[in-house]
């Protein structure tokens, strides 16, 4: 600040010997100095902020730069996670159809933490410093056109900021949650028997994304669980359909060549949309029906 100090003194000299009257002969005009004195004085003190990083005649003295957009989502995503206690279901099986749908088995999983939103076009971009996302322009909307490996690109930042360790669920956590916990009952979706009231699918989207929070939750208070978007689990697909995993917190095969997906989208047809329902794709795929939520262990 010793150089703000000394022009804001120059400048006070120069006020002073106007006020006094004083006779320079290089002066014609007073007031001309005095406009110039005062401009200079008005450049000295936003120089000196501007390159401190704080203007606080505009700003309040409060920089609005990438680690505070950084905190406000962590906030929102911190407020987001809910607690669901750990327990015993029947994971897989569906009474509609027997294609494509793999084994009915008992599974435990223990206690987490899930977040009750998909991650936001607002929250990636905060965070990532972009949007990828094909239905744009729409902060509360789920990120869409994100890989595994770009979801995880965005738990490892997230992690690295927060200290904390947020992951993908694995695909028991996720069926688990989709199917209440053990607030759990024999909806046909994610809280509901009627598709409408809990998800986004091709007979109500009009194939776009919707922001999240807007149908009606499951039992556990999670959103979206049923369309908008699909959403990347931990796990390796496994091939055998279950039959060698284990029956507590099964994590999936330790390698593989595709990830679990579930949840199906916006542009799902309703007969389609089968909530047990193992699928998969390339961990690098991108596709504008493709997105994420987080969890982490409690």
């Amino acid at each position: 600040m010793t150089g703000l100090r000394s022009r804001i003194s120059i400048g006070r000299i120069v006020l002073y010997f106007l006020i006094l009257d004083k006779p320079y002969s290089m002066l014609n005009n007073k007031l001309m100095f005095l406009f110039i004195a005062v401009i200079a004085i008005l450049i000295s003190f936003w120089t000196e902020f501007s390159s401190a990083g704080q203007l606080p005649f505009f700003s309040g003295g409060q920089k609005t730069d990438a680690p505070f957009m950084a905190d406000k989502t962590l906030s929102e995503i911190a407020d987001d996670m809910i607690p669901i206690e750990g327990g015993n279901f029947m994971m897989g099986g569906d009474f509609r159809t027997s294609n494509g749908v793999p084994d009915l088995h008992k599974v435990r999983v223990s206690s987490f933490y899930m977040c009750k939103y998909e991650i936001t076009q607002g929250q990636w971009k905060q965070l990532m410093g972009n949007n990828p996302s094909t239905f744009k322009n729409c902060p509360d909307c789920p990120v869409d056109s994100v890989s595994w490996e770009d979801a995880m690109q965005f738990i490892s930042k997230l992690n690295q900021i927060s200290c904390k360790h947020y992951r993908l669920p694995t695909e028991a956590e996720w069926e688990y949650a989709e199917k209440g916990g053990k607030k759990g009952g024999t909806f046909i979706y994610a809280g509901s028997n009627d598709i409408n009231a809990v998800g986004w699918y091709d007979g109500n989207s009009d194939k776009k994304t919707h922001p999240v929070g807007q149908k009606k939750p499951n039992q556990l208070g999670i959103y979206d669980m049923t369309g908008n978007v699909c959403e990347w689990c931990n796990d390796w697909f496994d091939m055998s359909n279950y039959k060698n995993i284990p029956a507590e917190d099964p994590q999936g095969p330790h390698s593989g060549t595709m990830k679990v997906v579930r949840g199906k989208s916006f542009g799902s047809m309703k007969q389609d949309i089968i909530p047990t329902l193992h699928v998969f794709d390339f961990p690098c795929k991108r596709s504008d029906a493709g997105g994420f939520r987080i969890a982490r262990d409690i």
